[in-house]
């Protein structure tokens, strides 16, 4: 019989240059994926959305730069070669929406070229999959005709409807609370998280015209949670569309102003300046606030010793520039 630790005798060798393509590989999606959410969380912040855009367009470059990058989406995960890279959930975009579409494959080619690399990452920002014609995303990717771009139908659906049969295995939850093992697979932290999905599903609510009751109550306890995650971007994001809309009361609209506000000018905002890579979303969260927040962010900044983005000066009340 063959000993228990026979199927450990030959370990699988990953060489260098394999882990670093595997690298490129997840850093090419994973950009594209936060450049995608940027453009759609801060439609009235462009130079926000324009920096991401850059980062993808040089991640993509990056991976498509000795051959084309073939990504499958299957079970709310995208892999390529086998290699895990994200986690998408249904609402996600723009791999959710893409699924969602039925697309299962989406090659990119290889030296994928710059202007069509932004223009993929636009048409993906501007699609919907909730059955509008004019933004239905495959009927805009078609369109776009962008070169070497391929896409795939999926083998089996990941969003299938009541009557359809159940879900794929990883959308159904445990009753109870998630296991130790579940939890990293629910909360994908950097990327997606309880608080945000919950936010932009009650946002998506508040759109709806069918709706019987007034959920605007609900914003405040979400905003609270992204705050004590120190998710800055998202509470930006609930934060502009709140107060934008038409089905936020008044009251409420200025609860939440009054929350983030609190959050900004106490121990709160020094707290974040000490993780650089929470600097953009502080930076949209009193952007949003005004100007009195703005200056505040730029002194606590400058006490701080941390850099904000160059063009974030333009911003800041002459009075108080350096």
């Amino acid at each position: 019989m063959e000993p228990p630790h026979a199927a450990c005798r030959y370990p699988t060798v990953v060489s260098t240059e394999e882990t670093n393509w595997r690298s490129t590989a997840r850093n090419a999606v994973q950009s594209l994926h936060q450049a995608v959410r940027t453009l759609r969380q801060h439609i009235l912040q462009p130079r926000l959305g324009q920096a991401a855009v850059l980062r993808c367009v040089a991640a993509v470059q990056a991976a498509t730069g000795t051959g084309p990058l073939q990504l499958r989406l299957e079970g709310g995960i995208v892999a390529t070669h086998d290699e895990e890279l994200l986690r998408y959930s249904v609402g996600d975009v723009p791999f959710g929406s893409l699924a969602a579409a039925g697309i299962g494959e989406l090659t990119l080619p290889a030296q994928f070229d710059p202007h069509s690399i932004e223009r993929l990452v636009q048409l993906l920002a501007e699609a919907s999959c909730s059955g509008d014609a004019e933004h239905d995303v495959v009927a805009c990717l078609r369109a776009a005709e962008l070169p070497g771009v391929l896409f795939r139908a999926a083998v089996s659906s990941d969003t299938e409807g009541p009557d359809e049969g159940p879900r794929a295995d990883w959308w159904m939850l445990p009753e109870k609370a998630p296991s130790t093992a579940l939890q990293p697979l629910i909360e994908r932290d950097g990327f997606a998280n309880l608080p945000a999905q919950a936010a932009r599903l009650l946002l998506a609510d508040l759109d709806d015209s069918h709706r019987k009751r007034p959920i605007g109550h609900l914003l405040d306890p979400l905003l609270t949670a992204l705050l004590q995650r120190g998710d800055s971007a998202n509470a930006a994001f609930l934060l502009e569309r709140a107060l934008a809309h038409a089905d936020v009361a008044p009251a409420i609209a200025e609860q939440l102003r009054a929350r983030a506000a609190a959050a900004c000018h106490g121990d709160w905002l020094r707290e974040q300046l000490e993780q650089p890579d929470r600097i953009q979303g502080l930076v949209a969260l009193a952007m949003q606030l005004g100007d009195q927040t703005v200056q505040h962010l730029a002194d606590v900044a400058a006490e701080a010793a941390q850099t904000l983005p160059a063009w974030f000066r333009e911003f800041v009340p002459k009075s108080h520039r350096g």
